[in-house]
């Protein structure tokens, strides 16, 4: 009996080298056109991944307030936002301050699976390590933007055209 196999030879697929300061490549994104439903995952990424940036300076802003309603006059300030560095110097942070940091940490882990779910696991981890930083973030996915422009696939073409197939119709009445 002889064993065969199929050799699966990926067409379409469009990689993005991620290059450091001195240009040595770091991380290799890739995207595979032919997948029907990739126009679709991208305007979910930008959906997805702007929600929760909004949703993350809301929740900020709340709390912030809430510090400050405990006399702080700022929030205290922690150059690396992990749950490593909080626990590290939680017992000198006021509730609300802890409340703070935490919420910030989950939300950006929630960001991080937005992005990691569409560009490769481990993707934010080679980007960004372990810092966490909404513009930084914010940077890399409007650095993408033209990189999908050459892939031929219009972020504000595909916002149109879903809301044509999915906005309610008009009817005529006679």
């Amino acid at each position: 009996m002889s064993n065969s196999s199929i050799k699966i030879t990926r067409k379409n697929v469009y990689t993005i080298d991620l290059t450091d300061d001195d240009d040595n490549v770091f991380h290799t994104l890739s995207f595979h056109l032919g997948d029907a439903n990739f126009p679709v995952k991208i305007m979910e990424l930008y959906d997805n991944a702007s929600k929760e940036i909004e949703r993350l300076k809301e929740k900020e802003e709340e709390l912030k307030k809430e510090i400050l309603a405990e006399g702080h006059t700022e929030v205290p300030e922690i150059e690396s936002i992990t749950e490593e560095n909080i626990k590290a110097i939680e017992s000198i942070l006021s509730p609300a301050t802890r409340k703070f940091y935490y919420t910030e940490a989950e939300g950006y882990n929630r960001l991080r699976k937005v992005l990691d779910d569409f560009l490769g696991e481990g993707t934010c981890q080679a980007v960004f390590g372990d810092y966490n930083d909404k513009e930084e973030i914010s940077d890399f996915l409007n650095s993408l933007l033209p990189e999908f422009e050459k892939m031929g696939v219009k972020i504000q073409n595909i916002q149109k055209s879903m809301y044509k197939k999915y906005a309610p119709k008009k009817s005529r009445v006679i």
